[in-house]
């Protein structure tokens, strides 16, 4: 069973950059376009199916950053994230064998109105994704499941991501160049130095043997 995933290398001694699920179980990838974030989110799905876990992989978007997403676009990806919820439930009352890894990229878009949807119809979709990612990151350590959501900025996600859901979210990587408040939002000093090189560079924190809090310079790599 997958008890870990690496996310490339970190510091100036390019030491192993790893999360524990047992230490760390929910996360979140910020980063514009181009920095990588993709590639790191298609990463963690593929180290999650060669350790046994379930993997499911939400795209609200609709784009073609994941080669196979059980889920695409906002309505369907709520839905997906519903049935999430009512999956924490039930593991957390019976027994589970295998890790589940919840993927949901581009949470911006899940707070975007469709075209033709009713304002209230938008509005309850918000409510019931917010929903189900609370129940899913309250309940996920004792149910074995893991949300890792990624959106470009931690302050920009039409919001989808509130205070409560994000204080639970224990490791956090910010690539490519985030704004102060980007960096702000992932609980970071503001006026952490952005990377030399955008693309598959930035920060993290929660990683193994690293102070929970304290955000190291983080390079992704191939697994």
């Amino acid at each position: 069973m997958v008890d870990s995933l690496r996310l490339g290398v970190y510091g100036v001694h390019n030491e192993p950059a790893i999360v524990s699920l047992d230490r760390s179980v929910h996360g979140i990838i910020c980063g514009p376009t181009g920095s990588g974030k993709s590639f790191l989110l298609n990463s963690i799905a593929e180290q999650a199916k060669t350790g046994g876990a379930d993997v499911i992989v939400c795209d609200p978007k609709g784009g073609h950053d994941f080669e196979d997403p059980t889920a695409s676009g906002p309505i369907e990806v709520t839905a997906a994230l519903e049935e999430v919820a009512a999956a924490v439930v039930r593991r957390n009352s019976g027994t589970w064998y295998h890790r589940m890894i919840v993927i949901a990229d581009e949470l911006t878009a899940l707070g975007l109105r469709q075209s033709g949807e009713p304002k209230t119809a938008a509005r309850d979709r918000l409510d019931r994704t917010q929903a189900a990612l609370g129940t899913s990151v309250l309940l996920g350590r004792s149910s074995g499941v893991h949300l890792i959501l990624g959106t470009q900025r931690g302050d920009l996600n039409g919001g989808v991501l509130t205070g409560a859901i994000r204080d639970q979210l224990g490791w956090r990587v910010g690539l490519g160049y985030l704004s102060g408040d980007g960096y702000r939002m992932l609980g970071w000093p503001s006026d952490l130095e952005p990377p030399r090189r955008a693309r598959g560079n930035g920060w993290a924190s929660g990683l193994s043997g690293v102070e929970a809090a304290r955000p190291v310079s983080l390079r992704v790599t191939r697994t």
